[in-house]
């Protein structure tokens, strides 16, 4: 005796019979999920621009350490030891300065994208969908 099933019955929900508040529900969490991840692609670029600007300030130092080593080598005196110490502060904290203004430059940009991405977030006709679905008269 062999058991013989029954074929599947397809399912006879139509996709209209789905509540409007299940779907308006769906719809943001969607459109949530699609500004959630812009707003981490920004961030990650962000974090992207800022390894770079550090990268280049630190190739930079490291060459005019590595010129100043030699400028040190070469000369005996005193006093022209002291002006290439003088002039490699005086360069290291130029740019140190221009590395941070830079990365706070870059700061600021993040955060205006991220801050319009939030802004995108929230869809007044959407709010104002969901406001109309958990109204109750008489409240």
């Amino acid at each position: 005796m062999t058991l013989k099933s029954k074929p599947a019955t397809p399912s006879t929900t139509p996709a209209a019979a789905t509540p409007a508040a299940w779907n308006w529900g769906t719809q943001l969490a969607q459109q949530q999920f699609a500004v959630g991840t812009e707003g981490t692609a920004t961030l990650v670029r962000g974090f992207e621009a800022m390894r770079r600007i550090q990268a280049q300030a630190t190739q930079q130092v490291v060459q005019r350490h590595a010129a100043a080593n030699g400028q040190l080598g070469a000369s005996p005196r005193p006093e022209d030891a002291l002006a290439v110490q003088t002039e490699l502060l005086r360069a290291d904290l130029e740019d140190a300065a221009r590395c941070w203004q830079q990365l706070l430059g870059e700061a600021v940009e993040v955060g205006n994208e991220l801050l319009a991405c939030s802004t995108r977030m929230i869809n007044t006709e959407d709010v104002f969908a969901a406001a109309k679905l958990l109204h109750r008269p008489g409240d």
